[in-house]
């Protein structure tokens, strides 16, 4: 199989998967970004011990998922999360604060979506509605 139709194959396959910036909130107190295509499994590997070398540590859990982003492209989420990671705990907190999670220690979820045709925001914390941006 030539280059070209390796690369068709991998642009169809991924075209209908859903990449994920997301960020942890851990147990003591501090912030883990990190990327994924499926929100729930990646949560669920992260408590149970198998996700990240950072998330391992047993005082670091339980862990809670407080923000996400939905990116069309693996390497937009991948790049999300380069910047996401290179922060200060204070512009990480501003950041979050500027995309609508008001307080890390509550139970809220945001999720945003970076992908241009279907750009929402969704933020059960706040409200049950889909805001259009």
């Amino acid at each position: 199989m030539n280059i070209r139709k390796r690369c068709r194959r991998f642009i169809l396959a991924s075209k209908d998967k859903q990449f994920y910036f997301y960020v942890l909130y851990c147990a003591d107190q501090t912030l883990y970004g990190g990327f994924t295509t499926d929100l729930t499994a990646r949560l669920a590997t992260h408590n149970a011990g198998k996700g990240a070398k950072y998330t391992r540590v047993r005082k670091r859990q339980p862990l809670k998922m407080i923000y996400a982003e939905k990116w069309s492209t693996k390497s937009l989420a991948m790049s999300a999360e380069y910047h996401f990671k290179r922060l200060s705990r204070s512009a990480k907190e501003a950041f979050l604060l500027e995309q609508g999670v008001a307080d890390v220690k509550s139970n809220g979820f945001v999720l945003v979506n970076r992908i241009p045709e279907e750009a929402t925001i969704v933020n059960p914390a706040i409200t049950n509605e889909t805001e259009e941006i």
